[in-house]
């Protein structure tokens, strides 16, 4: 069993993309600050959220293709305040990824930029994103682990309950009989 696929649909909506969304646990939403590409992932969401309600899986945004941090941020603010008017929808962005010359070098070489250049921007961005993902699959885990906890506490306690009342529903019919 793994702990995470990664599929990337590539832009766009079509019944495959929708049909991976519809049984994800959680998605990550790549755009750029280009206007079509906050359009595109905004009418995803949309459509998305009409098909899915509220049962919608962790939506994570990413930005990508970067030239700063500002422009990162007011990309992602552009999108999350559509969001939030139109939608109804509070998203979170889960990592910037800068615009790197290292990046297109590393396409070159057919090589992960992660290897060919940690310590490059793009590089220690993937590390970062990396990190992010493996935390939010941990802490998952842990919700998954404490709502069985949860559910074993609760079940031992109705029949615990019912062991008791059982006895002392027994304990009294043996009193009446005396």
């Amino acid at each position: 069993m793994f702990d995470i696929i990664i599929i990337d649909t590539g832009a766009g909506i079509s019944d495959s993309v929708m049909a991976f969304l519809q049984v994800a646990t959680k998605v990550l939403l790549v755009t750029t600050g280009d206007p079509t590409s906050i359009t595109d992932a905004y009418a995803l969401l949309k459509v998305f959220k009409n098909a899915m309600g509220e049962n919608k899986p962790d939506i994570k945004v990413i930005v990508n293709m970067v030239t700063s941090r500002e422009k990162a941020e007011g990309t992602f603010l552009k999108l999350n305040q559509v969001c939030e008017k139109f939608l109804n929808m509070n998203i979170e962005v889960i990592e910037y990824l800068p615009n790197d010359v290292s990046l297109g070098k590393a396409v070159m070489m057919q090589k992960p930029v992660s290897i060919l250049f940690p310590k490059s921007d793009i590089g220690l961005a993937f590390s970062r994103l990396a990190n992010k993902v493996d935390e939010e699959i941990a802490y998952s885990k842990i919700e998954k682990l404490e709502d069985l906890k949860n559910s074993i506490e609760e079940k031992m306690q109705r029949d615990s309950k019912r062991g008791l009342f059982s006895l002392i529903h027994h304990m009294l019919r043996k009193k009446e009989d005396l």
